[in-house]
């Protein structure tokens, strides 16, 4: 069974936190006066809500809508393939259509892939590294 997770970040100190498909965090805390075991919009900024995508990168962390990944692959630079070199490219993690997509940031058009699209391994994403997440770039 695929595991269903979504985070936000708190209201009160924008740290992230994270809850199941029922509404109940991971890892209940104490806010002002009481404990938080259910999510709340009082204690979640809504804008900042995101899906777990199902799929962890090459060091084992999961990937959430609104993440920054960054994929990277030898790529031949001659027409005899005899010379190679390592190529990025950064993407920003979606939800377009009823399936997460990494867009493109680095074209003038930017250009959807499949999540699926990317080599797996052992239920991780090879080549694709978390970089950051639009949430905290927007705090910067």
């Amino acid at each position: 069974m695929r595991e269903i997770l979504f985070r936000g970040k708190r209201v009160d100190n924008g740290e992230w936190v994270y809850w199941n498909q029922f509404g109940e965090y991971t890892k209940p805390f104490f806010g002002k006066y009481e404990a938080h075991s259910h999510v709340s919009e009082l204690d979640v900024v809504c804008e900042t809500v995101c899906q777990y995508t199902g799929l962890k990168d090459k060091n084992g962390n999961k990937i959430f809508e609104g993440d920054l990944i960054q994929w990277s692959e030898m790529q031949h630079t001659s027409y005899d393939y005899d010379i190679e070199e390592l190529a990025t490219e950064d993407y920003e993690i979606e939800f377009v259509n009823g399936m997460f997509v990494a867009k493109c940031l680095e074209q003038r058009f930017p250009t959807h892939e499949l999540l699926t699209n990317f080599d797996l391994n052992e239920g991780k994403l090879a080549e694709i590294e978390i970089i950051g997440n639009i949430h905290d770039k927007e705090a910067e």
